[in-house]
């Protein structure tokens, strides 16, 4: 779960960096960058998930 949790923060900080505006040049944001902040919250979820036993 700590791990899910750095990834999540990871991302935030990804986000944070790669869409501020720098010199005057404003990046362009993609779905891409979107998309890693709710994979990432999507991993954070799944670790609150019980395990399920396989046969």
């Amino acid at each position: 779960m700590a791990w899910a949790a750095l990834l999540v923060a990871w991302s935030f900080r990804n986000y944070l960096v790669l869409s501020t505006c720098a010199m005057g040049e404003c990046p362009q944001k993609q779905w891409a960058l979107y998309a890693c902040i709710i994979l990432s919250f999507g991993i954070l979820i799944m670790t609150f998930l019980p395990k399920l036993k396989t046969k």
